[in-house]
């Protein structure tokens, strides 16, 4: 067994937070990591408050890594789920459950291999960077 860490949401005081969460998977190696990843973000658990933006039926159809880019091709199913903030937490928790990756530093978004806005506007034409702060704390 290997463990991966999926990064799921929980709202304290009207804020959306991101926590990460530690999972064992079987039969984890390289190659499908990136896969697994996305399929636990999609599971929903409502564990201890914490929930997903990621829809279930996302699929991940392909992926590769050239240099420090991660590309992530996602089937067309990633234009249904609705609303931006979800819009922007699945966004979120993809580029931070991506961070275990070794090496990548920014994530290239694909919809059936082609770049595309997504339903709500999320700009994904570049490649995105990696957060390297989580949950950043700002003074009003």
């Amino acid at each position: 067994m290997q463990k991966i860490d999926i990064y799921l949401l929980k709202t304290i005081k009207d804020n959306v937070c991101i926590f990460p969460v530690s999972l064992e998977c079987l039969n984890l190696n390289e190659d499908n990591l990136q896969g697994e990843i996305i399929k636990n973000l999609g599971a929903n658990s409502q564990n201890q408050g914490l929930f997903s933006e990621v829809p279930n039926n996302l699929k991940l159809i392909g992926s590769s890594i050239k240099g420090d880019l991660l590309t992530l091709n996602f089937d067309i199913g990633i234009d249904h789920y609705g609303g931006t903030q979800r819009e922007y937490g699945m966004i979120k928790q993809i580029l931070y459950s991506m961070k275990q990756i070794n090496g990548v530093d920014r994530v290239m978004f694909l919809v059936d291999g082609e770049v595309k806005d997504l339903m709500e506007g999320t700009d994904i034409s570049k490649p995105i960077p990696i957060p390297s702060n989580i949950n950043d704390i700002v003074d009003i």
